[in-house]
This record gives C-alpha cells, sequence and structure tokens, in this order.
C-alpha cells in the first residue's frame, strides 16, 4: 500500500478508537451519575421513613396523652386512630352547634364591620369591655405600675369568679 493511502487510514482508525473510547467514558460516567441518583434517592427514601416514624411517635404521645386512660394498653397505630376519630367527632360536633348558634343581628354585623374598618376604635372597644368600661387606651398608657396591676389582679379575679 502507498504511503499516502496509509496515513488518512491510520487517521480514520484513530478517530474511531477515539470515539469508541470517548463512549466508553460517557458510559462510565453516565453509570456514575445514575448511581449517585439512585443512592440519592435512597437517602431520601430513608429520611422520609425517619420523618414518618418521628411524626407518628409524636402523634401517638400527644393522642395518648390526651385519651388517658382509653389508650392504655393500645398499640401507636390504635392511639393514632382513636384520637383521629376523636377529632372527627369533635369538628362534626363543632361544626353542628356552630350551625345551630344564632347569625349576627344586622346591627351587630354593621357595628363589627365599622369596628373591622377602625383598628383604633375596634382596640380601644376591647379595652372598655376588658375593664368593665371604665378605661380608655390613653387612660392604660397613663396608669403607673402599680395601677396596672392592680387592675390585672382584679381582671383575674373576675375570670376565675364566672369560671
Amino acid at each position: 500500500m502507498p504511503l499516502p493511502l496509509l496515513v488518512p487510514a491510520f487517521a480514520l482508525i484513530m478517530a474511531s478508537l477515539a470515539l469508541a473510547a470517548r463512549a466508553d467514558m460517557d458510559h462510565a460516567a453516565e453509570a456514575r451519575r445514575a448511581a449517585q441518583r439512585q443512592e440519592a434517592a435512597h437517602q431520601a427514601a430513608q429520611q422520609k421513613s425517619r420523618d414518618e416514624a418521628t411524626k407518628k411517635a409524636a402523634m401517638a404521645r400527644g393522642y395518648r396523652g390526651m385519651l388517658g386512660a382509653k389508650a392504655a394498653g393500645k398499640s401507636d397505630a390504635e392511639v393514632i386512630r382513636m384520637g383521629e376519630q376523636w377529632q372527627a367527632d369533635a369538628m362534626r360536633q363543632g361544626s353542628e352547634s356552630a350551625r345551630s348558634q344564632p347569625r349576627l343581628t344586622p346591627e351587630a354585623a354593621s357595628a363589627y364591620r365599622a369596628n373591622a374598618a377602625r383598628p383604633q376604635a375596634a382596640a380601644e372597644d376591647m379595652v372598655r369591655r376588658g375593664t368593665g368600661g371604665q378605661r380608655r387606651v390613653e387612660d392604660l398608657e397613663n396608669m403607673s405600675e402599680a395601677e396596672l396591676e392592680a387592675m390585672v389582679r382584679k381582671a383575674g379575679a373576675q375570670g376565675a369568679a364566672k369560671r
């Protein structure tokens, strides 16, 4: 074979070998990336499982405290089911009692809207109701510490008496 034909043939062979080597390198890199993705997915699944177990344990502890003796001797899954049932019953009773409650009268609704539009007036109204109608916000700001403490003690005693 003459030398001028040998050089292009050699270059063609080298180029095909380089492409084959590059293709092998890409497959190896892709395999490494796939392994990394698989490991990350595995770690995420493990973390999710740990988080779920922690959440269930916390829910069971909370429901055990809420259910008291009813939860004694029950598995966590049973306690969670009982607690969720208790919550569903409470929500159902709450919505039934809310439906039976009378709606706001038109006068009360307009007063509510007026107070909502004027936050300062709403705050003063709350202060008046909380202090037996005797005080305004400015009065509270000008009170001494001793007067405020006496008023808080009196309000606390009145609240305890109502319970």
